[in-house]
């Protein structure tokens, strides 16, 4: 029995933590942490550790799968499966055109470099806007604030763990998500090292969560962050706290100032549900601290007002001097400056588009989820016809998934990549085995510029697809190739791959890589 390790990072959460993987006989057997990993140090969490179970489930989709007429599914060939689903989909893009054809792309798409890039160049070198991903659920108002306020929505600011004196959390429990928006593996031992060298950890929340638990926790109110935020912003500015030098170099300080003048604590007390006193003397702390890292998640994006409440967040790390300063919140750069790719890629956007059914605007190129059932079943140009679902179950994860699956069946044509049958690839008329991430090179893209301590890691396959499995992007060419498309959002590129010439996403990002900031160092 041939056995060896072989050494990979896990694309199951954010910290992206080193692993090692026994090898036997072509099979992963085993997942350990990477005690030489000089981020992560020997930690991996449990769902990275068994991650094995999905890789040798017997029940993972392996051989490409149609839908038979009663809803069952039959094993049929890949070139079947291709020239099927490109028959089709050419019928649809001839009648209706390419804006007909929509994508919904799920979170582990983006711990994979080229799945994004290829599913979105697909429908940019269709021409359709049809454009969804998990982003709308939980983190897209971030991304729109950022956009309103620095010009990009990739320009997100990151908490200095190692140097600040507080840390000010909101709607955040990185004890369990193991953090979010940024990568800061061994998140725990980060943030009771705050409190070691005697700092303060601060939690804001409705629940006392697993992080607010071992902290400070701030109960308020749910979904009252901005009426606590905008109190605070008042008693700095009402006591003259604010940072002079810092708050010179932003336009528009006057304006913020009016605006939470009509903010005073004993005004939201009513609404938050935390006393006056409390706030005022949170305010003078948090603008005393001599470095205050202000950090905001999920729960701080999902109520009414979630691009105000990331706005607020990034102001009040302004006013108190801790915007892009150190032991405050930090802007990262990556070894590929992921902001240009977006940009290069049109997904570097906010409000560029706007949906067919309610106006909204995109955020980074995608529309919200949301919205993809009345888009299937609302009559009029740009109705979507043809759905592609990949590394995603909105039928569980989009508000109403019983609406999208009734929209589902009104499709001319659906097709799932995914590891397994879901409640929304159930759905679909194909069904095509992806690979695993054990079972694909990588570099974390989008994540390169959120590390709190800069780095780069990449990674090979660990093992060959199991049966017939292919990575995401293989899929999307070879469908393209067969509806006359070059996936590709970069119009050079779309040209060049006309006459044949096609970059492979190895060489893309190898090239990014040479052309970055830190070059060929």
């Amino acid at each position: 029995m041939a056995t060896e390790e072989r050494v990979t990072y896990c694309r199951i959460c954010e910290p992206l933590c080193g692993m090692v993987a026994t090898v036997e006989d072509g099979a992963v057997t085993k997942l350990r942490p990477d005690s030489e990993h000089p981020l992560s140090k020997g930690f991996a969490c449990p769902k990275g550790i068994a991650m094995t179970e999905i890789q040798n489930d017997p029940d993972r989709v392996t051989h490409p799968l149609k839908r038979a007429a009663d809803g069952s599914f039959e094993r049929i060939p890949w070139e079947q499966a291709l020239e099927e689903i490109g028959e089709r989909l050419g019928a649809i893009k001839q009648v209706h055109g390419g804006g007909s054809i929509g994508w919904y792309m799920g979170n582990p798409g983006a711990f994979s470099y080229s799945h994004p890039l290829w599913a979105k160049g697909f429908l940019d070198g269709l021409g359709s806007q049809h454009y969804y991903t998990a982003s709308s659920q939980d983190v897209s108002n971030r991304f729109a604030a950022s956009s309103l306020l620095y010009g990009s929505p990739f320009v997100l600011p990151i908490p200095d763990l190692e140097r600040c004196e507080i840390l000010f959390m909101v709607g955040a429990n990185p004890m369990v998500s193991h953090g979010s928006v940024m990568s800061a593996p061994r998140i725990k031992d980060q943030l009771h090292a705050i409190t070691g060298r005697g700092g303060r950890v601060i939690v804001v929340d409705p629940r006392r969560t697993e992080t607010a638990s071992q902290f400070e926790h701030l109960s308020v109110n749910p979904d009252s962050d901005a009426w606590l935020l905008l109190s605070i912003l008042h008693v700095i500015f009402g006591e003259s706290l604010q940072d002079g030098a810092a708050a010179s170099e932003a336009r528009g300080i006057g304006a913020l100032e009016a605006l939470v003048g009509d903010f005073p604590p004993e005004q939201t007390e009513a609404h938050t549900g935390v006393a006056a006193a409390e706030v005022r003397a949170l305010a003078r702390d948090l603008a005393a601290a001599d470095g205050c890292a202000v950090y905001g998640r999920t729960g701080s994006c999902l109520g009414r007002s979630g691009t105000l409440v990331s706005f607020l967040l990034d102001a009040l790390a302004l006013v108190t001097g801790n915007l892009d300063r150190e032991g405050g919140s930090l802007f990262g750069q990556g070894a590929i400056p992921f902001d240009r790719v977006a940009e290069l890629i049109g997904a570097g956007t906010y409000g560029k588009l706007r949906s067919r059914i309610g106006s909204f605007p995109e955020v980074l190129g995608a529309l919200p989820a949301s919205l993809m059932a009345k888009e299937i079943t609302t009559p009029g140009e740009g109705r979507m016809r043809a759905l592609f679902v990949s590394a995603g179950n909105p039928a569980l994860s989009v508000p109403n998934g019983p609406e999208l699956e009734a929209a589902m069946e009104e499709l001319e044509l659906c097709v799932a990549v995914d590891l397994y049958v879901t409640e929304t690839s159930k759905h679909a008329d194909y069904v095509l085995p992806a690979t695993t991430f054990l079972e694909r090179e990588d570099v974390p893209l989008p994540f390169l510029s959120l590390f709190t301590t800069p780095f780069i890691q990449m990674t090979e396959a660990v093992v060959e697809p199991r049966g017939e499995a292919r990575q995401e992007w293989e899929i999307i060419e070879e469908i393209a190739s067969r509806v006359d498309v070059v996936p590709s959002s970069v119009l050079a590129l779309r040209l060049l791959g006309r006459v044949g010439i096609k970059i492979s996403p190895r060489r893309l990002v190898e090239t990014m890589l040479r052309l970055g900031p830190e070059g060929d160092k």
